[in-house]
């Protein structure tokens, strides 16, 4: 049976309604709870998160990216992960249901073209940390930055025209990154976790992905926008949100959210403020997975600390001590990543932190150690870090690294070893060392390893 068009389905997840949604913006039987409900059924049946919040706040980004003209602010999304955990598909499946830019590598003046021709409209950005060119990703760090408030542009020169271009930045915007989330865009957001999906499962989700139902949403969510923008002037969404904001309800929903002790002029204030006008807008209440987006961050910052960095060098430390470089030629110290956080956790139980280190925590934690992610590798599902001896000083804070024009060690994903691209410097005479010989040296250390592990055995 064909479902009529228009006509607004109620998936099996049921959310709880906004306790006050009687309001003049929206209807007593108001559309915005089924819209979500729909949405959300659609982002869960194509990506799978590590927890239930994230669900919620992604399908709140694409509705709050329908209304971010009448909001006093937008909130952000982002996707850090490894390869493997959709970063990418959950990008495209947002950029689906919300329309507007979905892009990795744009130049400059097409940026700035697009946001001046389509004022408000959301842009997904995929792998924003990788460096393209310089006047490339000076304009995307501003027009992040910036955008998450009216009122702030970016400000280019036409050479061409000689003439001022003034490119409007409020919008909002869903980000992937390869590592850690820029530390000046982290507070603008939440970063959603995504899961890796194994077995028939996962095969199950690839092939979901090829071709998308997404029931007409993108249209019934314009619609329903359209309802509550385009209506009087005392009845306009912006009007009520206004209103709604100065009750003493409202401070105390955002107080239950936060905590009183968090409460305040800070940006997590201003990022609740913000969903719960959403959640106004859709009369929705997503009260716990808010509370809880926000107890991942709080764990995220406390990874921060001067305390915690300096017990993961400390850590670091124990771990170089016990272990041997793969050979004389190429010094690299393979580090499990597993161990690692092990041995963190412990320490940290001892000061009475007993929660364990998230993913979010180990990748900032790694990102302050300096460790990069051409230093990763992956074989069987085990991340480790493969360190040079030469940067095992500044690592642990006791030296300055090693000059930029030296190569990255060799490091290997179980037999075929990569370097960086970076060129090492000239060398001449007896035991010059090219790349094809790091590369065969490296090979040759980890096929011994192998051999000697199987005759253990």
């Amino acid at each position: 049976m064909t479902e009529e068009p228009g006509r607004l389905r109620s998936p099996p997840y049921r959310v709880k309604r906004w306790t006050g949604f009687d309001g003049p913006a929206v209807s007593p039987e108001p559309k915005g709870p089924i819209l979500f409900e729909r949405v959300r059924d659609v982002i869960g049946k194509h990506v799978r998160f590590s927890v239930d919040w994230a669900l919620d706040i992604a399908a709140l980004w694409v509705l709050q990216s329908y209304i971010a003209e009448v909001l006093p602010a937008v909130f952000y999304v982002y996707f850090s992960a490894s390869k493997g955990k959709a970063k990418t598909t959950a990008l495209d499946l947002l950029h689906a249901l919300a329309g507007g830019l979905n892009a990795s590598d744009i130049s400059c003046a097409a940026m700035t073209r697009w946001l001046a021709q389509n004022p408000y409209r959301p842009i997904c950005i995929d792998e924003a940390d990788v460096k393209r060119d310089a006047e490339r990703d000076s304009a995307l760090a501003a027009i992040c930055r910036n955008g998450y408030m009216p009122g702030k542009p970016y400000l280019r020169w036409d050479n061409a025209a000689n003439d001022l271009v003034i490119c409007p930045t409020y919008c909002a915007k869903a980000l992937g990154f390869r590592s850690k989330v820029d530390d000046a865009l982290e507070d603008r957001g939440f970063t959603l976790p995504t899961a890796n999906v194994w077995g028939r499962s996962g095969m199950n989700l690839v092939r979901q992905n090829f071709v998308r139902d997404l029931e007409d949403l993108p249209n019934q969510l314009g619609v329903w926008a359209r309802s509550l923008i385009a209506v009087r002037a005392d009845a306009r969404l912006e009007s009520v949100l206004s209103e709604e904001m100065n009750r003493e309800t409202w401070a105390e929903q955002v107080e239950a959210i936060l905590g009183k002790e968090n409460a305040g002029a800070n940006r997590e204030t201003q990022l609740t403020y913000v969903a719960l006008a959403v959640c106004r807008a859709a009369c929705i209440d997503l009260s716990d997975s808010l509370c809880a987006a926000f107890g991942l961050r709080r764990e995220v910052a406390a990874a921060n600390t001067d305390q915690d960095l300096e017990e993961a060098r400390a850590v670091l430390e124990e771990i170089l001590a016990a272990t041997v470089t793969l050979t004389r030629d190429v010094e690299v110290y393979s580090v499990r990543q597993a161990e690692f956080v092990t041995r963190l956790n412990a320490r940290r139980k001892e000061r009475g932190l007993a929660r364990s280190l998230t993913a979010a925590q180990v990748a900032s934690l790694r990102n302050d150690l300096e460790i990069p992610a051409t230093w990763l590798t992956r074989p069987k599902n085990k991340t480790y870090w493969n360190i040079p001896a030469r940067e095992r000083e500044a690592l642990l804070g006791r030296g300055a690294p090693n000059p930029p024009n030296l190569p990255n060690p060799a490091v290997t994903d179980g037999r075929v070893s990569q370097v960086s691209q970076v060129s090492p410097p000239a060398q001449t005479g007896p035991g010059a060392s090219t790349r094809s010989e790091v590369l065969r040296v490296a090979r040759t250390a980890f096929d011994e390893a192998e051999r000697e592990e199987s005759e253990r055995v």
